[in-house]
C-alpha cells in the first residue's frame, strides 16, 4: 500500500521584521523603488509555496510572477529584479547559474525549521543544497534525505579527508560491531521508550508493509525497555518477525488480527539468532 505523498511547499514561513532593512533589499529598493521590493518578496515567497525551499527559475516563470504581482510590473523588470537579487546574493548565485533555480541559504534554514518537527523524511536534492551541515541540528540531519535530481541517493557533507558522512558512519560502525549503543547512532528514535532506532526510509518502508507498523514499534520499545534488550537492526528485526507471523498465520489458517504478534516468542527467536542463545 503506498503511503500519502509528502507535501513539497509549506503553508507559512516567518517573515523577520528586519528584512527589508537589510542590505539586499535596501539595496534593490534603492535601484527598483517599491515594485522591486515587491517583486523580491513574491519571489522569495513563492520559493516557499512551490517546493518548500527553491524554485525553478525561466521566462515562462518571470511572466507568471509578473501576472501574479501585478502593479504594472513587466516580464522585463520582473527579469532585471531578479538578477539583481542573484548577483547581491539574496538568491544563490551558484545554484541559479547551473541549474536555474531561485534558492538560498536563509531559505533553506527557515525550511528545515519549518518542516522538522512534523516530518519524518525530508527529501532534498543535493544540487539546490547551499546549507552547511554545521547549521543543521543533529535530529534534523538524521530525517533529510539528499538525492540528485535524477533521484539517485547522494551524501553531499564531506569531512576534511574527503569521506562523506555516511561512509565515516559505516566504518565507525564496523569497528564498534560489538558495542551496540554505538551502532546505527545517526538513526531517529521511536516508540514510547524512545529506544527503537530507524532510518526514515526504514519507518516509510515498515509502514508500507506492515499494516499496523506503529503497534508493532510501540510493542518493540516496551519489550526493549522491559528486558534492557540491544538489538543491532532494529528494522530488520521487526520487519523479519512480522513476515514469519504472517508466513505461520497462512499455514495454520488463521485469521488472527494484522500486527499482532507473541512478543515473547519475538524476543527469544530474535535474541537467540543473535547472540547464540544468550540475553
Amino acid at each position: 500500500m503506498a503511503g500519502r505523498p509528502l507535501k513539497s511547499g509549506v503553508d507559512y514561513w516567518p517573515f523577520d521584521v528586519g528584512l527589508l532593512y537589510d542590505d539586499k533589499f535596501k539595496l534593490i529598493r534603492g535601484e527598483f523603488g517599491a515594485k522591486g521590493v515587491l517583486i523580491a518578496l513574491f519571489a522569495l515567497n513563492s520559493c516557499y509555496k512551490k517546493n518548500g525551499y527553491f524554485r525553478a527559475w525561466s521566462d515562462d516563470d518571470a511572466i507568471l510572477l509578473a501576472e501574479e504581482v501585478g502593479c504594472g510590473c513587466s516580464f522585463g523588470l520582473v527579469q532585471q529584479v531578479i538578477r539583481a537579487c542573484v548577483a547581491r546574493s539574496l538568491f544563490d548565485k551558484r545554484v541559479f547559474d547551473m541549474h536555474h533555480v531561485l534558492t538560498s541559504v536563509g531559505i533553506q534554514r527557515r525550511y528545515l525549521r519549518i518542516v522538522a518537527k512534523n516530518r519524518l523524511v525530508i527529501p532534498l536534492f543535493s544540487e539546490y543544497w547551499v546549507l552547511p551541515k554545521e547549521e543543521i541540528p543533529p535530529d534534523t540531519l538524521v530525517k533529510c534525505s539528499f538525492k540528485n535530481i535524477n533521484g539517485t541517493e547522494k551524501s553531499i557533507f564531506h569531512t576534511e579527508k574527503g569521506k562523506n558522512s555516511t561512509e565515516k558512519h559505516i566504518n565507525q560502525t564496523k569497528q564498534n560491531q560489538t558495542d551496540f549503543s554505538l551502532t546505527r547512532e545517526d538513526a531517529a528514535v521511536f516508540g514510547c521508550f524512545k529506544n527503537v532506532r530507524l532510518y526514515p526510509e526504514e519507518y516509510d518502508a515498515l509502514k508500507e508493509q506492515i499494516p499496523d507498523a506503529d503497534t508493532y514499534i510501540e510493542r518493540f520499545s516496551e519489550r526493549k525497555e522491559s528486558k534492557h534488550y540491544h538489538y543491532p537492526n532494529d528494522f530488520a528485526a521487526i520487519l523479519s518477525w512480522y513476515r514469519e507471523d504472517s508466513e505461520k498465520e497462512r499455514q495454520s489458517g488463521k485469521q488472527e488480527p494484522k500486527g499482532s504478534f507473541d512478543v515473547d516468542d519475538f524476543w527469544e527467536a530474535a535474541m537467540s539468532r543473535t547472540y547464540g542463545g544468550k540475553t
